[in-house]
Parts: structure tokens; C-alpha cells; sequence
């Protein structure tokens, strides 16, 4: 069983975004608000500066290209969900169970799907557009790698403790669960039944 089991995916693909993000970082999430707005065809690089209140050369100082901004916009994206989705800091140090694990990990989703509407768009923009580009599909296949492996950790736990059904294959159960996600992230309407369905995805892994 693994010693950390966070409610939420560790991924580390480039440092974290700072409680002060550096000039760089300020041009990936002015990138980000464009994206929800507009999508990814209508990202703008000088608008883009001008909205991070920087001179155009600095932006290209940061970012050569604008799949290198797009690759920075899925590091703030990670970094936005993961942090919304962390335990306060009064929620304990104790390390939770798998079957807790999985509960606060889907309330964590559930959650996105509700509240973060801009994390959601840009989600669907990145996940479009990467089977267009190379160069973001790399970026988001270190995401998914990440993210599958998180999933594959938990669901090995709860199936050794027997919290979780004992027939359950991590690997392909985690496939089923991003795919589920990503097709909720698809939805022209935020899920009004948000509630109902990922209470039924987790009991579908509970014993």
C-alpha cells in the first residue's frame, strides 16, 4: 500500500506554480483566462502580454512559440485543479484510507464539474487540440500518465486492504474512470446530475 494516498494526482511535469508566480507563470494563466474566453483558435499572443501587463518581447522571451504557451497553460491547469482539490491544512496528517482516498478524490471532480466551469472549458480546449499538436500532446500525456498512475495507486490499495472489489484490474478500472471524466468534461451542459453519477462510478469500485 503506498505511504501517501492524497485525494487528489501529484503531478509534477515543470515546478509548481508559486503563491507569487514568476513572469513566466503570469503569461500561462493570462493564457488560461484567453483560452476559456475564446478558445484555443483565438489565442492571441500580444493580447495575451497585454493582459499579463507585459511588453510583447518578454512574452517571446519566456515562450518561443505559442505551443510553448499552451504547454505552460496545462502546467497552470494542473496546477488550478490540484490545488483546489488539496485537504485544508486543519484536515489532519493522517493518511487516509483507499476507500477515503477515492471518495474525496471523485468529490474533488465532482466539485470541477459544479464550481470550476473556466477549469472545465480549458480542459476540453487542451484535450481537443492536442490530437492537432504534437508538441501538447506530449505535454498532455505526461498529464494522463500522472493522473492513471495516481488512480492505479489507489484502486491497488483498496483492492489489497479489501476495500475494493477483489476482481477489479487497476490499470484498465483507471482507464474506464479518466475516460468517464473526460467524457463529462465533454458535455455541452454542466452535469446537473453531477451528484448521482459519481456517487454510482464509486460505488461500481466499492466491495
Amino acid at each position: 500500500m503506498p505511504n501517501k494516498l492524497h485525494p487528489y494526482p501529484r503531478i509534477t511535469r515543470r515546478p509548481p506554480f508559486a503563491k507569487r508566480p514568476t513572469r513566466s507563470q503570469v503569461l500561462a494563466i493570462a493564457a488560461y483566462a484567453q483560452i476559456a474566453e475564446r478558445g484555443i483558435d483565438g489565442l492571441n499572443l500580444r493580447e495575451v502580454a497585454a493582459r499579463a501587463n507585459v511588453a510583447a518581447p518578454t512574452l517571446f522571451y519566456h515562450y518561443k512559440t505559442k505551443n510553448d504557451l499552451i504547454c505552460g497553460v496545462v502546467d497552470y491547469l494542473v496546477f488550478a485543479v490540484t490545488r483546489a482539490s488539496e485537504p485544508r491544512p486543519d484536515a489532519g496528517a493522517e493518511t487516509p484510507s483507499a476507500a477515503q482516498a477515492w471518495h474525496s478524490y471523485l468529490r474533488a471532480c465532482r466539485d470541477q464539474f459544479v464550481h470550476a466551469h473556466t477549469a472545465v472549458r480549458v480542459f476540453c480546449e487542451l484535450y481537443l487540440y492536442a490530437h492537432r499538436n504534437e508538441a501538447v500532446m506530449a505535454a498532455i500525456r505526461h498529464v494522463d500518465n500522472d493522473w492513471q498512475a495516481y488512480l492505479e495507486r489507489v484502486l491497488m490499495a483498496g483492492v489489497q486492504s479489501g476495500e475494493f472489489r477483489p476482481d477489479l484490474n487497476p490499470r484498465t478500472t483507471a482507464q474506464l474512470v479518466m475516460s468517464c471524466i473526460k467524457g463529462l468534461a465533454l458535455r455541452l451542459d454542466p452535469p446537473a446530475d453531477a451528484d448521482a453519477m459519481f456517487d454510482q462510478l464509486e460505488r461500481l469500485i466499492l466491495k
